[in-house]
């Protein structure tokens, strides 16, 4: 009898205890917040406590600003959006699918995008390295900065 409310009591813990980490720290979510901007002229810097993912709608055209923070995607779909970089050095993916837009970083910055797509005509992107970079449309200026000299792609 003594067995049976052992087995009893150890089944009802592990019933209980079903779902919970012991000795393990809370994940911490890898989800990024999403920021649209959707405004023409939207000059306020970006700034966001996590990881983001930045948006330029086709709306948005001539914003000038600085995204500050952990970047980790930028889409473009707008015009003549000027964005500068503050401190971040890794962003998974940009995609700029509007004209004239240009993306540069801070100086002393050293950012790396994974993987670039153009397919927008006149952007320019300066930037320390690029890993992937799929460059269509025309008058494109991609440069990295990763040697002694400026590289135009």
């Amino acid at each position: 009898m003594q067995l049976l409310n052992k087995i009893v009591l150890v089944g009802l813990l592990a019933v209980s205890l079903q779902g919970c980490q012991l000795g393990e720290d809370d994940e911490v979510s890898t989800e990024a917040d999403m920021i649209i901007i959707d405004l023409e002229g939207y000059e306020k810097d970006i700034t966001n406590d996590g990881f983001y993912e930045l948006v330029l709608t086709e709306k948005s055209k001539y914003a000038d600003f600085i995204a500050k923070g952990d970047i980790s995607k930028i889409k473009i779909y707008g015009n003549q959006n000027a964005i500068r970089i503050d401190t971040d050095t890794n962003i998974e993916k940009l995609s700029i699918f509007g004209d004239g837009n240009v993306l540069t970083v801070n100086v002393g910055v050293e950012l790396t995008i994974d993987e670039l797509t153009v397919t927008g005509n006149s952007n320019s992107v300066d930037v320390f390295r690029i890993i992937t970079p799929s460059i269509a449309g025309e008058l494109n200026r991609v440069c990295e900065s990763n040697t002694s000299a400026i590289v135009c792609l």
